[in-house]
């Protein structure tokens, strides 16, 4: 990490009178959460609230299989190219039907 970056977390660590690992911790769990949310705003704003609880339920399912399944790392792999695989696949038939129009130049 830069320097300026490793004194932001001492300070803010000493500031909340708390060790700066746990700070660091809480940190990247916020970012991730925060992530988690917009995801989840845009698939509310897609498919309503059916599709929110939708892909909290999905995120919810595939976290809890990478991080304490009975999964090893190869296998781990393996789902993730498979999610991957699924969703560009998708994304190509979904191409075929949205109009011109909303298409961009580049695709």
């Amino acid at each position: 990490m830069p320097i300026f970056v490793c004194d932001y977390y001492t300070a803010c660590a000493s500031f909340f009178d708390c060790n700066i690992m746990k700070f660091a911790e809480k940190l990247r769990q916020l970012r991730k959460e925060r992530k988690m949310t917009q995801a989840v705003a845009e698939a509310k704003e897609q498919y309503g609230s059916r599709g929110a609880k939708d892909a909290i339920k999905l995120i919810n399912q595939v976290s809890a299989l990478f991080a304490g399944g009975d999964l090893d790392e190869d296998t781990k792999d393996e789902v993730m190219k498979a999610l991957q695989n699924a969703y560009w696949q998708a994304k190509e038939i979904n191409k075929k039907y949205t109009p011109k129009k909303y298409l961009r130049e580049d695709e």
